[in-house]
């Protein structure tokens, strides 16, 4: 069942296998999910006398970072600079403005969100090509998959 009618929370653990997702794949698109959620608590505040943001409450960065298994720092960067090729090649980071900073950020949650969706979608289409695989060495009937969305 998908949603306990006890608690009234979804279960989501057996509604991801039933999408089709692997058993080792359930952790893995809960933490996605968790983390593109706690992005949204993200926030920035100007470094007073330099350029650029820095972001105050590290400790749901930190969080965030763990659940996507990137480090800390890196996802600091991403954040609150963005890379830029000067003439000679070399990477540089460049600060940005808060403003520049939570588009950033909600940007990467929507890419993230994107992603996990269509891996989730992939999965449940290939879980439904194999059910009807099934059904129609069963059947012998001629009708077509028709894939969600």
């Amino acid at each position: 069942a998908v949603v306990s009618t006890q608690s009234g929370h979804y279960g989501r653990e057996n509604s991801l296998v039933a999408l089709g997702l692997q058993e080792s794949e359930k952790d893995h698109v809960i933490n996605i999910l968790t983390a593109i959620l706690m992005l949204g608590q993200v926030k920035f505040r100007s470094v007073p006398g330099e350029e650029g943001v820095m972001v105050t409450n590290l400790e749901i960065v930190k969080v965030i970072a763990k659940m996507l298994g990137v480090k800390e720092s890196s996802m600091v960067d991403a954040l609150t600079s963005t890379p830029v090729v000067s003439g000679t090649r070399k990477v540089h980071m460049m600060p940005l403005t808060q403003e520049k900073a939570i588009a950033k950020r909600n940007t990467l949650a929507s890419y993230l969100y994107l992603r996990l969706f269509n891996v989730v979608l992939t999965s449940a289409n290939e879980s439904l090509a194999g059910e009807f695989a099934k059904k129609e060495k069963s059947t012998d009937c001629d009708s077509a998959l028709i894939p969600l969305l």
